[in-house]
């Protein structure tokens, strides 16, 4: 994956060398600088990278719903301040409620501040709205989360199975499924 993020790193700083405005590459380019952070040593340039792409993000792509959403991710995953992400995220879908990429982030910084229900509303939002599967893993992990959390742990295993298949992306799905027979306190 960081090899791919070095990659998009080097396309995107191309495109904004044409156009220094351009939301949705500083959007892309904050996301590829988070995951760089937490995936590869937590470097603080990469930090610093992240934050100002997204803040060049919601500065140029106030217009722009995903680039908006992917910034307020972003420093909402660095910074922890969940609120803010929020009140950037509520006027975001508001101008495009047919983005589920941006309901897909929106499902995970509601489920990062512990708002499960509402991240499963988002979660099941983004899933009605887009049928590829390999964009799909994080708003069903959403929805099990919030499903363990709720209580409600028989129904975490459906959004679980539903993404049981290998993905260099994320390992989640299978801590999930791993999880739910210990909330049940029995082994499948």
């Amino acid at each position: 994956v960081l090899a791919e993020n070095d990659e998009a790193i080097r396309l995107l700083n191309e495109s904004l060398r044409l156009d220094p405005n351009y939301a949705p590459a500083h959007a892309h380019a904050s996301w590829c600088y988070e995951q760089r952070f937490f995936r590869g040593g937590f470097h603080p340039d990469d930090r610093i990278a992240a934050l100002e792409h997204a803040r060049l993000a919601l500065k140029f792509g106030a217009d722009d719903t995903q680039a908006m959403c992917i910034a307020a991710f972003v420093q909402a995953n660095i910074t922890r301040d969940y609120e803010s992400a929020i009140r950037i995220l509520g006027p975001a879908l508001e101008m495009n409620g047919n983005s589920a990429l941006a309901f897909g982030f929106s499902a995970l910084v509601h489920a990062l501040s512990e708002n499960y229900e509402r991240a499963s509303e988002q979660a099941l939002k983004s899933l009605r709205l887009n049928h590829t599967a390999h964009l799909n893993t994080q708003p069903n992990i959403e929805i099990a989360r919030g499903c363990i959390f709720n209580g409600c742990i028989e129904e975490a295993k459906n959004p679980g199975r539903l993404n049981n298949q290998p993905n260099s992306m994320t390992r989640a799905p299978y801590i999930i499924l791993c999880a739910i027979p210990v909330s049940l306190s029995t082994l499948e």
